[in-house]
């Protein structure tokens, strides 16, 4: 909220809209951070194998591995089961010359979604540099705003564990060279290749 406010855009509706999905986001980082296999993808047969949870490590090196489109996916489903259900398209095609991931629209107002993933670090200035100006592409004809999810595929048994949601939330703005109007980037983190807690004591 501190951050946003900075920006002189920040009023009015787009206040008030661009926090409803803000707080959506943060809920949905909370929830993926805490939320155990059983209350996500609900229970199984004692024969049957588990079913396929993008943010935890494959067991076996022929298991298939996460992918963005696995977070994409999540987050556009939690999005139509909350309150911005009927405001939610994803995929949409040919915005800013591009596809966008997730957008919710309010009206002429629309937020874009861009998620990514990354294997090679966490690191909010890494991440900013390789994803921030793509995720900024699609708000230049709209409001100065939109959302950068990652899902964190580095490993995090050599990382002795995961980020704290709060530091894996964050806002942030890009300016291209020449403009004098910064856009404003909420980004989150997602983490995958996790491990259980026990794994850390062995």
């Amino acid at each position: 909220m501190t951050e946003l406010s900075r920006q002189p855009a920040f009023v009015g509706e787009t206040r008030r809209t661009f926090l409803a999905l803000v707080e959506q986001t943060l809920l949905f980082l909370k929830s993926r951070a805490n939320m155990t296999r059983t209350n996500l993808l609900g229970k199984t047969k004692k024969e049957e194998p588990p079913p396929f949870d993008y943010r935890r490590k494959p067991e076996k090196a022929t298991d298939r591995k996460a992918v963005e489109a696995d977070l994409q996916r999540d987050y556009h489903q939690w999005l139509q089961k909350g309150p911005l259900h009927s405001v939610v398209l994803v995929e949409t095609e040919d915005d800013a010359m591009g596809r966008a991931d997730v957008m919710v629209h309010f009206g002429s107002l629309r937020y874009l979604t861009e998620v990514k993933q990354n294997s090679t670090s966490n690191d909010r200035n890494y991440l900013e540099s390789r994803y921030l100006t793509q995720a900024t592409e699609y708000s230049n004809t709209n409001a100065p705003y939109s959302q950068l999810l990652v899902l964190d595929l580095t490993s995090k048994t050599s990382s002795q564990g995961n980020l704290r949601l709060d530091e894996a939330s964050w806002t942030t703005t890009h300016r291209p060279h020449g403009a004098t109007t910064d856009r404003a980037v909420v980004t989150g983190i997602v983490a995958g290749n996790r491990v259980t807690p026990s794994v850390y004591s062995r």
